[in-house]
């Protein structure tokens, strides 16, 4: 009679056992329940084995990425910091230095030549060594040698630095999207990088901001020796506060847990992602239901190969120059391989696109403080404006060498920067229901069509408007194109992919401000029509790409 009530209990508790299979798995830590979601495929210990995807939704989403949003998100800022400061600078630094509009188109785009180079070095660099690394130092890289050129009081010093800051700028932009889009679930993926790209326009209004606050005062110091320090070098000091605590939050950020696994650590990314999961479920990391996670398809002996060909060895000399030689292979035989199928036709696009925004985007931006200064000080058109001298005795220039600038600028500029907004807010509640292509193809179409009013417009304020409807319109292509370009390349491509487009972008920009600094004081229609139909072609191409929302990365 026990007998068969044991065997009966024992039954009983054989099919309660199978049915938590379906439901939840308990664990007891002690004194602490573990209750992690059940799943037909559990192993025989209960746990699990998922692939990245599987694990990284395991590992919930909350306050983990809403904080990684936040440390991304203001490293994006203080790169928009540093590049659109440019603008602010350019009447100050042409009067202290006797600069013609040549030279300071050449200095307006002399931090997209150093962002063309890093970005394509420092994108290489976080394929092969991580993400993380690359972050901090390329922030760090941009905060020192935007603080030299601060101090330089020679034109030729001022714009290497200048470039060399740029070469930062130009590592934490590609890299810094992958890092973020590898923390994100696939349903959330949109809408998340979107917010990190949210931070580009505070980066806009922070540039603007500081310089209403700082340019106009009479700040500074001034040596008996000649060297000089006045408030428009503050402010380019002060626009490092940004770059520098973003590499310091990043120390204390974990490594891409996808690149980890694609890399063959599948421990290190466990605990990357149990720490995810304690942060989300706010319980103990041991409590994270995933023990094993499915490789991806790497081939490890490839990986040391790599590794052995970049560490030189023997003759000091020699294995400098072998070792040189090698990564600037690696990174010519990596680019290739971005146009072979099926990335051919993806890259082909984006890198248009890339091209022709960023020409119109930096082209108009840069130069939009020396565009509304003309104006309020002439009246008429952008392209309605005197010839300008190039003397720093010109009544754009002071007598004691500082620069004659209207203040409202500075409010102008202001108001435009915070003309992204509504473009920003439409990105991210749109961009997972309308899908990437059709908001790509009509936010650039009515850029372009924008730009052609600011030429026909015929005042101040008609520009004003005009440049405010170009910036709310023309910021959800970008933040498009900041999804589109982390979803569309494979993780041992993805920084690599970015950082060439973003090569592609920069050589735009430069095309863009010499165009602009050698145009627009005899032929300025000439560089806003470019512009316009440029803009125009680029969305049009978006129909050419692929759709990847609502799919896993690669």
């Amino acid at each position: 009679m026990l007998s068969s009530r044991g065997r009966s209990m024992a039954s009983e508790n054989e099919r309660l056992s199978s049915s938590s299979n379906h439901q939840s798995t308990l664990i007891r830590h002690g004194s602490t329940t573990c209750r992690s979601e059940g799943s037909d495929d559990s192993d025989d210990d209960g746990w699990r084995s998922k692939d990245y995807e599987d694990a990284l939704h395991q590992a919930g989403f909350g306050r983990f990425q809403y904080a990684l949003a936040l440390i991304c998100g203001w490293a994006n800022a203080s790169d928009a910091v540093e590049i659109l400061s440019v603008s602010f600078i350019l009447s100050p630094a042409q009067c202290a230095m006797n600069l013609s509009s040549g030279e300071k188109g050449v200095l307006s785009s002399i931090v997209f030549v150093g962002m063309m180079i890093g970005g394509y070095l420092w994108g290489f660099l976080a394929d092969k060594n991580g993400r993380r690394q690359v972050l901090m130092t390329s922030l760090t890289v941009n905060a020192f040698f935007a603080i030299v050129s601060s101090l330089c009081q020679t034109y030729w010093w001022f714009l290497l630095f200048r470039f060399l800051s740029g070469v930062g700028v130009g590592g934490s932009i590609p890299v810094v999207f992958s890092y973020f889009a590898e923390f994100q679930p696939k349903q959330h993926r949109g809408k998340m990088i979107s917010v990190v790209a949210f931070f580009w326009m505070c980066g806009n209004i922070v540039a603007a901001a500081l310089a209403w606050i700082v340019i106009p005062r009479d700040w500074g110091y001034q040596s008996d020796d000649g060297f000089d320090y006045p408030s428009w070098r503050i402010y380019i000091t002060v626009c490092t506060l940004p770059s520098l605590t973003s590499a310091i939050l990043f120390f204390i950020l974990p490594e891409s847990p996808k690149y980890l696994v694609h890399r063959g650590e599948e421990m290190k990314a466990l605990r990357v992602l149990s720490l995810v999961y304690s942060i989300n479920k706010r319980s103990p990391r041991y409590c994270y239901p995933v023990k094993s996670i499915l490789l991806e398809d790497y081939n490890s002996s490839r990986f040391a190969s790599e590794r052995s060909v970049l560490q030189p060895q023997g003759n000091i000399v020699a294995s400098c120059l072998k070792g040189s030689l090698s990564k600037v292979l690696a990174i010519c035989v990596a680019t290739i391989s971005l146009f072979r199928p099926p990335l051919t036709m993806r890259t082909v696009v984006l890198s248009v696109q890339m091209f022709t925004l960023s020409f119109g985007y930096y082209g108009l931006w840069l130069w939009l403080p020396t565009l509304l200064d003309d104006m309020n000080k002439n009246g008429g058109s952008a392209c309605d404006r005197p010839p300008a001298s190039n003397s720093s005795s010109s009544d754009d220039c002071n007598p004691d060498g500082t620069a004659n600038i209207d203040d409202e600028v500075y409010k102008q500029s202001f108001i435009t920067s915070l003309s992204n907004l509504p473009g920003n807010l439409l990105t991210i509640l749109l961009i997972d229901w309308t899908g990437r292509k059709s908001l790509l193809v009509a936010s650039m179409i009515l850029s372009g069509v924008s730009v052609l009013f600011i030429w026909l417009v015929k005042t101040t304020t008609e520009t004003l408007v005009m440049m405010c409807i170009f910036g709310g319109i023309s910021v959800i292509g970008w933040n498009v194109l900041d999804v589109l370009y982390t979803e569309l390349y494979p993780t041992n491509q993805r920084a690599l992919a970015i950082g060439f487009l973003t090569l592609v972008g920069r050589i735009g920009s430069i095309i863009a401000n010499l165009a602009f600094g050698a145009l627009i004081e005899e032929h300025c229609a000439i560089p806003i029509l470019t512009v316009a139909a440029f803009i125009f072609f680029g969305g049009l191409l978006a129909i050419f790409l692929p759709n990847m929302q609502g799919k896993p990365l690669e």
